[in-house]
């Protein structure tokens, strides 16, 4: 599938689409910087020269094996420059040729195309590379220059910034672990991302506490070769998804938001940044919120679904969940989503499971908004356990994606109480 999020898109400030001529004009002309996904080429490969099939060989084995991008001809990278190519001379049926023949193993899901200006004078010719789920992928080439006594190489390149490396052993053997993980292990890996997070929850916010856990993973995760997260990205994460409307417009109960306005701090994690308000010392005094932001592409958003809920603390037996919280949880959720997606260049589906867990094994009941606060429900039984609700979000998503996905998940846990969730009321 063709790319719809990338760094042309996020440099631009444009939503998800198709990639575009003017785009990559506009990109061009600016002077946007070479990065590990995204690669200018001034001339389209020499048909003739033998060395050229494996020289575009290893362009694109070296991008499917980090995150995937786009290798753009007709722009020159130094210094960047809009060049254009004839469009006539693209041979997409030949390159392909190339990569079938010299990438092991198949690389499936490489796009070809041309791009032509609105007056049809101008053009450019895109190489759309996914990241591989069967990456690491090897580039046989001929390392001689007597074709009579041809010896053969493999080699696996990868991406590290601007530039094409060759991975060591090491590297290769963490690749294919990687490959293997991917193919038999992605569940099990959710499964004890979710599981985890659970288990260190227990304690933290006393017997009748309820609380939201979101989980989300990209079906392809980032492969370790890409750049890693920064702390001042993972922050900028956070502030970004508190500026979209979806949450500027809720006039209660702020979720995602206690993270901002200077709130939130960034912690390590493992392999992971971790956003949280979580007092350092002393008594939480506001609702405990926190995100961590994995260098895989996963996220974990937590949310204590009963600190300031019920006027009357005391111990009642039963793990409160605001029907509120929960609902702007899961619209907080879709802005932070989207700017994971987008920050992260993420190019696979994400997918994401909601689920509600209660300290000491408690049964589960709803408090619902009263005329001066929040009462729990009268005469409703508390539930033993709430069942996980899981949806999917496609890699190019953008809110009207995102919407129903975070009206799947509230109302996925509300009607499990017997609600009928509200959800589209808070949505612009």
């Amino acid at each position: 599938m063709p790319h719809t999020w990338s760094r042309l898109h996020e440099y631009l400030g444009r939503p998800p689409g198709p990639v575009e001529f003017a785009m990559v004009r506009q990109c061009a002309d600016d002077g946007l910087a070479e990065a590990d996904d995204l690669d200018w080429k001034e001339f389209l490969p020499n048909g003739r020269d033998p060395q050229a099939a494996a020289e575009f060989a290893k362009d694109v084995a070296a991008m499917a094996n980090t995150r995937g991008g786009l290798i753009i001809y007709g722009v020159s990278d130094r210094p960047v420059a809009f060049k254009g190519i004839q469009s006539a001379d693209a041979n997409p049926d030949q390159y392909a040729k190339w990569v079938r023949n010299l990438v092991q193993p198949y690389l499936a899901g490489l796009e070809l195309y041309s791009l032509v200006s609105d007056d049809g004078s101008e053009a450019l010719f895109v190489v759309d590379i996914p990241a591989s789920e069967l990456a690491p992928h090897s580039v046989a080439f001929d390392h001689t220059k007597d074709q009579a006594k041809a010896q053969y190489a493999s080699v696996t390149p990868y991406r590290s910034g601007s530039h094409t490396e060759w991975m060591a052993e090491h590297q290769i053997a963490r690749a294919y672990a990687d490959r293997l993980a991917r193919a038999a292990d992605w569940q099990q890996a959710f499964d004890d991302l979710r599981d985890w997070t659970a288990e260190s929850l227990e304690g933290r916010g006393g017997p009748d506490t309820a609380w939201l856990i979101i989980v989300g993973r990209p079906t392809r995760p980032i492969p370790h070769s890409a750049p890693r997260l920064s702390r001042e990205a993972a922050k900028a994460i956070i502030d970004s998804a508190n500026n979209n409307p979806v949450i500027t417009f809720q006039p209660k109960t702020p979720v995602l938001g206690l993270l901002g306005g200077g709130y939130g701090y960034v912690t390590v994690g493992l392999n992971a940044w971790v956003v949280t308000n979580r007092a350092r010392e002393g008594e939480q005094r506001m609702r405990e919120v926190s995100v961590e932001l994995h260098h895989d592409g996963s996220f974990v958003f937590i949310a204590n679904l009963s600190k300031r809920t019920l006027r009357d603390e005391s111990a009642l037996g039963v793990g409160v969940v605001n029907t509120d919280a929960v609902e702007h949880a899961c619209l907080d959720m879709e802005a932070l989503l989207l700017q994971i997606l987008r920050t992260q260049r993420i190019d696979s589906p994400m997918r994401v499971q909601a689920s509600v867990m209660s300290e000491a094994n408690q049964p589960l009941q709803y408090a619902s908004p009263d005329f001066s606060g929040y009462s729990l429900a009268s005469g409703s039984p508390a539930l033993p356990r709430l069942r996980p609700v899981t949806t999917e979000v496609s890699a190019g998503a953008t809110d009207e994606h995102t919407k129903p996905a975070a009206a799947e998940l509230a109302a996925g846990i509300l009607n499990q109480f017997g609600l009928g969730c509200q959800l589209n009321r808070y949505i612009m």
